[in-house]
């Protein structure tokens, strides 16, 4: 074997393991908090929705999206459909355990709608889920978003409104 091929052989070895390091030990990206456009869509919807009734619109919450994205992920990877996970608990230990303070809180979950109109007309026409949505009580909205898993698409509103002690996590308002 020439050297040349030798000393390729060995450069890809180094290369493949440092790559094989990185995968092993590299960390998830935390969320830095920025909306999906399927959020910005959502409360904008959302916002339609409590105009026609008569209700003050809803401001999206940045901790509320952190913590529904994670919902939804947590639904699509632990292969569930339910408000009680198997790993957070019910929506309400989660938002305590994100430090997430309400006086009153609700959510809504939805799989398998392929876009925010579609997930809004089923969430609509479910009498729970409208009474979330237009529930006059909440103040602040949070939406997750994943694709993959079994149904697909996995959406989850997070509502709250906040008590004293929640510092504010809104900064998106349409």
């Amino acid at each position: 074997m020439s050297s040349k091929l030798k000393s390729f052989y060995m450069t890809s070895a180094i290369i493949s393991g440092i790559i094989m390091l990185v995968f092993i030990f590299a960390k998830p990206v935390p969320y830095q908090g920025r909306f999906t456009p399927e959020a910005q869509e959502i409360l904008n919807i959302v916002n339609e929705e409590r105009l026609k009734h008569g209700l003050s619109p809803l401001k999206l919450n940045r901790k509320l999206c952190f913590m529904a994205t994670d919902k939804a992920v947590d639904m699509r990877d632990k292969h569930y459909f339910d408000h009680t996970s198997p790993t957070y608990g019910s929506p309400f230990q989660m938002m305590n355990d994100y430090g997430i303070y309400f006086t009153a809180a609700g959510e809504n979950i939805a799989a398998g709608y392929y876009n925010c109109k579609h997930v809004m007309n089923g969430w609509m026409n479910s009498s729970g889920h409208r009474a979330n949505i237009l529930n006059g009580s909440f103040t602040e909205l949070g939406v997750g978003y994943v694709t993959g898993g079994s149904y697909g698409t996995y959406w989850v509103q997070e509502f709250i409104r906040p008590s004293a002690k929640q510092s504010s996590g809104v900064i998106y308002k349409k």
